[in-house]
């Protein structure tokens, strides 16, 4: 019995698989075929097409407790970012305010640091504060979005498909709604 090899590519989600088939009356060869092994999806693949780096905003738009450790982030330098205390951040006199925004802007930046890091378990503690907390509706959608995408990489599928099952139905995501859709269809094959 002859099988011929097949490269099967299923969009690159899908590592592929070698099945031996040997022809029992053969002794002396065998065939192999590759089939694409859908419990061994590869998500680090998929993350890498999907995944890019958000930027911080400029100093100047930044609270100043927060502007060397975005500056640092920006520059790759993710230690600073990491180790900042947003627990009971101080605020400029008169800016009371600034607690919130410190708190969201410090644990999402923290939260893609640790993405930046591979460290997946405090990237999604920090992205879920965020999530949780946040009165900020584009700050919700990018935090949604890369919380997702590190269930995924993670290989949490349910909780990643409900990250991008809410940024798919969101009107107000349209950063990501594409991609999330995509995401959503790529996982269901």
């Amino acid at each position: 019995r002859h099988v011929d090899p097949v490269a099967v590519d299923d969009d690159s989600l899908h590592k592929k698989q070698k099945i031996i088939i040997k022809d029992p009356n053969d002794t002396t060869q065998h065939h192999e075929k590759v089939i694409p092994d859908r419990r061994e999806i590869n998500y680090a693949s998929v993350v890498k097409k999907y995944y890019k780096k958000d930027e911080a905003p400029q100093p100047e738009e930044v609270p100043q407790y927060l502007r060397n450790q975005l500056a640092d982030y920006n520059d790759d330098h993710y230690s600073s970012i990491t180790n900042t205390d947003l627990s009971d951040p101080p605020v400029a006199r008169g800016k009371e305010g600034e607690v919130q925004t410190i708190k969201e802007l410090g644990h999402y930046y923290k939260g893609l640091a640790f993405i930046e890091t591979n460290n997946n378990k405090q990237a999604i503690e920090n992205l879920e504060w965020v999530v949780d907390s946040t009165k900020n509706e584009t700050l919700l959608v990018k935090a949604q979005w890369y919380r997702g995408l590190t269930y995924l990489k993670s290989g949490n599928i349910k909780k990643a498909e409900i990250d991008f099952t809410r940024l798919a139905n969101n009107n107000k995501s349209v950063l990501y709604t594409k991609q999330a859709n995509e995401l959503l269809i790529a996982l269901k094959k």
